[in-house]
């Protein structure tokens, strides 16, 4: 039909792997954009992140993923329980180990940005946080 578009999606991509967060903390910096996907993915216009919990946490226990903004030259502070800076959103978790959780839809400003997450559970969890990049294109 005229007018649609159709959904185009690269492949996930570690950025942060297998960090173990203290409950409460802040991970540590993730890998860039640029870094982790392909040169034409990490120009896609939305981000999807997936987060692993492979340790025990407690259904309702949440994830909040930060941006640290940068432009490959200069980069904003880097993200702190005190400079928490640009929110991109939460994921709550079931309390089941071993289990995904997604993230959709976080706008892509810059390849060169990373990304660190602030484990809200009381307890130390370990997590692997991926990537991909996703965008639009006329349907054909």
């Amino acid at each position: 039909m005229a007018n649609e578009l159709t959904t185009i999606h690269g492949s996930y991509a570690s950025i942060i792997s297998s960090a173990a967060v203290t409950g409460g903390a802040v991970s540590g910096e993730s890998s860039s954009v640029a870094t982790a996907l392909s040169a034409t993915e990490e120009i896609y216009a939305e981000l999807d992140f997936k987060l692993l919990a492979s340790t025990a946490h407690t259904a309702g226990d949440t994830v909040d993923v930060y941006r640290r903004a940068s432009d490959g030259t200069n980069a904003s502070p880097a993200v702190t329980l005190t400079h928490l800076h640009q929110y991109v959103g939460s994921i709550t978790m079931n309390g089941t180990v071993s289990t995904y959780y997604y993230l959709y839809g976080v706008q892509n400003v810059d390849p060169e940005d990373t990304f660190y997450f602030v484990n809200n559970s009381a307890t130390t969890i370990t997590f692997v946080l991926s990537v991909r990049g996703r965008t639009f294109q006329p349907a054909a």
